[in-house]
């Protein structure tokens, strides 16, 4: 059992500078990029059908 929590903590202390790093990366370059708006302008109109139709704003 102790083994096992030995080999638990090295693993989480190898792999949460490699998750942090991905995570960096993905947020610098998505920052980078031009957000476009929808094609449907600001506010996309849904195709809600039945029960949800009903009570959707317009």
């Amino acid at each position: 059992m102790h083994l096992f929590l030995v080999g638990l903590a090295i693993g989480l202390l190898i792999m949460s500078p490699v998750i942090a790093l991905i995570l960096f990366a993905g947020i610098v370059t998505r920052q980078g990029e031009q957000r476009t708006p929808p094609s449907g302008g600001a506010r996309a109109t849904a195709r809600l059908t039945g029960f949800a139709a009903r009570y959707a704003k317009p």
